[in-house]
C-alpha cells in the first residue's frame, strides 16, 4: 500500500519511516545508530476504510496505536531530535539526497488526512480521544 510517513535519506544513521505492507503497519525508527521496529502484528490496516493511527514515543518508550488500540510497543526512549531530514507524508524518501525530499518511491495508494505532531507523548486515554473527537488544537 505504500509509505505513510518518511524522514530519512539513503545516507542518515537516524530516520524516521511508517509505511503499509501486507496490511500491517510498519514502523522504523532509527535512532542512536539502532533500528527500532514497530509492527501492527495485533491490528491490520483494512483497504478502503478510514483508519486512525497514532505513534508516541517518549519516557514509556514507542507505542503504535492502530483505531484507538495499542498494537505494538519498544522501549527505545529516544526521539527525533537528530534526524536532518524534511518531512515527505505519502511517499518515502531513503533514497534522497541529505537535507532533500528527491527520489521519492514506495508513493501510498490512498487518502491521508489530518496529520497532526503533539510537544508530548499521548497515553491510550488521549489517543482514544482523538479517534472520537479529532485533532485538538
Amino acid at each position: 500500500m505504500g509509505t505513510l510517513l518518511s524522514m530519512e535519506s539513503g545516507s542518515d544513521d537516524d530516520g524516521l519511516n511508517i509505511h503499509v505492507k501486507d496490511n500491517f503497519i510498519e514502523l522504523n525508527l532509527k535512532g542512536g545508530g539502532d533500528d527500532h521496529f514497530l509492527i501492527s502484528n495485533s491490528g491490520t490496516v483494512n483497504a478502503g476504510q478510514w483508519q486512525h493511527l497514532a505513534f508516541s514515543w517518549g519516557a514509556a518508550g514507542m507505542q503504535l496505536y492502530l483505531d484507538g488500540s495499542l498494537v505494538a510497543s519498544d522501549g527505545y526512549t529516544g526521539g527525533l531530535s537528530d534526524i536532518g531530514e524534511p518531512l515527505t507524508i505519502g511517499a518515502n524518501q531513503k533514497s534522497s539526497d541529505n537535507g532533500q525530499a528527491n527520489n521519492l518511491e514506495d508513493y501510498f495508494d490512498g487518502q491521508i488526512d489530518e496529520v497532526t505532531f503533539f510537544d508530548q507523548a499521548p497515553d491510550q486515554t488521549e489517543v482514544e480521544s482523538l479517534l472520537s473527537q479529532g485533532p485538538i488544537v
